[in-house]
């Protein structure tokens, strides 16, 4: 009896469909401008108004600010650094937690979210590109750093990327 209800359970599961995911999860960005606690208490109450958000975090010490996503959500890192715009002030480097489809399109990795951003990721380790190769075609959660300037036509670069456990 135990056995069969443990085999109706696991295929419940396996028919289930995927939970939903953030494609932005978090973000870590480095603010740069933010001089006064007014400042961050600005930046803090603009972030916050984004679609999807569901916390942030502005430190004016760190001159960053943490931005944490709902589950199912269509945030853009442009639309993020843009608010950062908005409030006067400049966006430098973006740390990410990330979920997308992982591909290989010649000879490169990208990751594209749900709704279609892209991110480029650039990793040179060996064993980086055999992970990265395991998870070919499939839903991911990576974890990396984008730099200050724009996204390139195929997208934004991810560096120091890694799988998220």
């Amino acid at each position: 009896m135990t056995l069969r209800l443990l085999a109706l359970l696991g295929l419940a599961a396996l028919l289930a469909p995927p939970p939903a995911h953030a494609q932005i999860q978090q973000a870590r960005q480095a603010v740069f401008g933010m001089d006064c606690s007014p400042c961050a208490y600005a930046l803090e109450r603009r972030l916050g108004r984004l679609d999807g958000v569901e916390g942030v975090t502005v430190s004016l010490n760190d001159a960053e600010a943490v931005v944490r996503l709902r589950g199912a959500n269509d945030a853009l890192l442009g639309a993020l650094r843009e608010a950062v715009r908005e409030a006067g002030f400049d966006p430098r480097a973006t740390t990410l937690r990330v979920a997308g489809t992982l591909r290989q399109t010649g000879g490169r990795w990208e990751l594209v979210t749900p709704a279609g951003e892209r991110f480029h990721v650039a990793s040179a380790a060996s064993g980086a590109r055999e992970a990265l190769q395991a998870q070919d075609g499939r839903r991911v959660v990576v974890t990396g750093r984008v730099g200050e300037g724009p996204p390139s036509a195929r997208g934004w670069v991810l560096t120091r990327a890694a799988l998220a456990s």
